[in-house]
């Protein structure tokens, strides 16, 4: 059986390489039925390039903190990047959030 990476479920794997595959599995799941996914069925938990902005809780207001910076991947909905930026961006626009961290 093949995972939606395209990757054999057959092989023996370290544990946080499982998480991984389980979890795009989920988010492949999740997006299956939404129209700002790509469709070409390797990588279905990616938004479009044109929606990327949904990645950020900000949306492009947040996005434009990386602007020129973002990685290849920042539209993947399990981008380190974009959860980065959603977990530290409220501190850019809140001095009370920044002081707090």
């Amino acid at each position: 059986m093949r995972t939606a990476s395209g990757r054999s479920n057959s092989m023996q794997t370290h544990p946080r390489d499982r998480f991984a595959e389980v979890l795009k599995d989920h988010l492949a799941t999740w997006a299956r039925d939404l129209e700002h996914f790509q469709a070409d069925r390797v990588h279905p938990w990616v938004l479009d390039r044109s929606a990327s902005a949904l990645n950020y809780f900000g949306g492009h207001e947040w996005q434009a903190l990386v602007a020129g910076k973002r990685h290849l991947w920042s539209h993947a909905l399990n981008s380190s990047q974009a959860f980065a930026v959603n977990l530290f961006a409220p501190a850019r626009f809140s001095p009370k959030v920044a002081r707090a961290l």
